[in-house]
Formats: structure tokens, sequence, C-alpha cells
């Protein structure tokens, strides 16, 4: 990889995701696959410092097939703060039979 270069799929890079109503979502690349999806949503695509100070709504495991075929562009890269920060917090998910559906909880 030449100097300067950003992979696209590195951990800190923050990428827009097209929506189906032409807006724009975004998310931070975390390890494990996993992605925290800002609170944010805009008509055209912004830099990842525009992103960025906006807080996280939740975090999804995805692949990063969308990110490498450059369907989700990179507008940013951001440092952690700590180590911990690369990783999304625990979560477990659970099917409820009572209700017939699947839930996500976060593990304390």
């Amino acid at each position: 990889m030449a100097k300067g270069t950003i992979k696209k799929n590195a951990v800190g890079n923050i990428v827009a995701i097209p929506l189906t109503n032409g807006k724009f979502a975004y998310a931070k690349i975390l390890e494990d696959l996993d992605f925290s999806i800002f609170d944010f949503v805009s008509d055209q695509i912004v830099t990842g410092a525009d992103v960025s100070s906006h807080p996280i709504s939740f975090f999804q495991t995805c692949t990063d097939i969308a990110v490498k075929k450059g369907v989700w562009p990179v507008v940013g890269s951001e440092q952690f703060l700590t180590e911990e920060d690369r990783y999304a917090p625990p979560k477990a998910t659970f099917y409820l039979r009572e209700t017939n559906e699947w839930t996500m909880f976060k593990t304390p």
C-alpha cells in the first residue's frame, strides 16, 4: 500500500451508508466486523469531521464488503481514545418464545 493511502476497511474509518430514500447514514468501523452507527442522517455525503461530533445511536455487526467495494465510501478516519473503544460493547441475542421475536440485550 502506498504511503498516505487509506485502507478502506481500516478500524477507525468513518463511512457513509446510502439509504433507500437518497439520504446517508454514517458508521465507524470497529474491530470484529462491528460498526458504531451515528445518530445522524444527511441529504448529501459530509466529512467524517462533520459526523464524529454526533453521538452513537447503536452498534451493529456487519460484513465490510460494502466498504471494500466502495458502496459505503470512507469519509474520514478517527483515532480511538483507548484500546477498549476499538470494540463494540458486549451484547447477546435472545429468542423470546413468548413473543416469537429475536431481541438484542446489552450485557452488563
